[in-house]
């Protein structure tokens, strides 16, 4: 835990919702005196009323840095899908880790991604990349979104239409 607020932000998420998976502490061997937690998992219910308009203040919509995320339930893949183009063109993505066996499913999440400038880590059991095209160049973020739109250097001073969003995929 990087600080005080997050310590905070991490013992007020339950307040949120249901508690799916509770936060614990963990011992780091090297560093016995650090502040460690396991992440918190947040159950939230009524996504359709967000893609639909009528719950903008939902929780799982805001940024909650930390060791904290949300299970959002839904209906269907396409409501998934949905909620997430809605969230990343309202609130915005700086990336996308996604997991599915469905080749249908991974079709419309790409999709999504590349319409609303979001990085995508698609079924990546290793290290998931926040920004990876920071990686290779002066790019913090897509450019194309609330959440992404800091860069370092960016090209609309050129042509502001011109976005870079990446699709990283495990090796075949």
């Amino acid at each position: 835990i990087v600080g005080p607020r997050v310590q905070e932000r991490l013992e007020a998420a339950p307040g949120l919702g249901g508690v799916a998976l509770a936060s614990r502490a963990v011992t780091h061997p090297d560093f016995p005196a650090a502040t460690v937690r396991t992440p918190l998992m947040v159950k939230a219910d009524g996504a359709r009323k967000f893609w639909e308009g009528a719950d903008a203040d939902a929780p799982y919509l805001s940024e909650c840095f930390g060791p904290v995320s949300f299970a959002v339930a839904v209906d269907s893949t396409e409501d998934a899908v949905a909620l997430l183009r809605r969230t990343t063109r309202d609130k915005g993505a700086m990336t996308v880790g996604a997991y599915t066996t469905s080749p249908e499913a991974e079709r419309l999440i790409e999709e999504a991604c590349l319409e609303e400038c979001a990085q995508l880590s698609l079924n990546l059991t290793g290290g998931v990349y926040v920004n990876q095209t920071a990686a290779f160049s002066d790019f913090h973020g897509s450019g194309g979104n609330p959440s992404a739109n800091a860069t370092l250097c960016d090209a609309a001073f050129v042509a502001g239409r011109f976005r870079m969003v990446e699709v990283r995929r495990p090796a075949e």
